[in-house]
């Protein structure tokens, strides 16, 4: 009986953990976004990807560009990291993290967005870090360069108190002897 009771539970924990149960979703692509956010940082990938074309989606139906280069920049992130849930576990894939921050790069440029350009390169220095140390830490180069402390807001790691502290710090860490 405690068998079957156990196995009951890990197929319940793995039809939530795939399904997104416990994970709010919307018809806002926007909210579709914050949601999987924290889809990721329950290490919840299926629904977090699920969320995120979602919002890719509806993005390009309304010829929203803005929201599209957000959406794509959210899903560099998705690719950047591991996902480690028991025994849902998803690699990352650094060249698809690369292929959607310069996607939407491309489209923060078209709109003059410099911090959304600066995030993005951000990212990709994180996420090249393992591949190509000198094109990480020129992209760490490019955020500073690209910030603009009187642009559009958002989130950094509350560990720092601007963004270019952050980036520096990063680049200290994971840049020192790289040319």
């Amino acid at each position: 009986m405690k068998s079957q009771t156990f196995f009951v539970c890990l197929l319940a924990m793995v039809i939530m953990a795939c399904a997104g149960i416990g994970i709010p979703d919307s018809s806002d692509p926007y909210k579709k976004i914050q949601y999987s956010y924290y889809a990721m940082d329950q290490g919840r990938y299926t629904p977090a990807e699920r969320l995120i074309l979602g919002a890719i989606e509806i993005f390009k139906q309304r010829d929203d560009k803005a929201g599209l280069a957000e959406a794509y920049a959210t899903y560099g992130n998705y690719h950047k990291f591991a996902f480690n849930k028991g025994k849902l576990t998803k690699a990352p894939n650094l060249r698809e993290s690369e292929k959607y921050f310069l996607k939407a790069i491309e489209l923060f440029t078209e709109l003059g967005n410099k911090n959304g350009i600066a995030k993005c390169h951000m990212g990709l220095g994180d996420a090249l870090n393992d591949i190509d140390k000198k094109s990480s830490c020129q992209h760490y180069d490019l955020a500073i360069q690209y910030y603009d402390e009187n642009g559009e807001k958002f989130y950094i790691n509350p560990h720092f108190k601007n963004f270019p502290e952050m980036v520096r710090a990063f680049k200290k860490k994971y840049c020192v002897g790289i040319e």
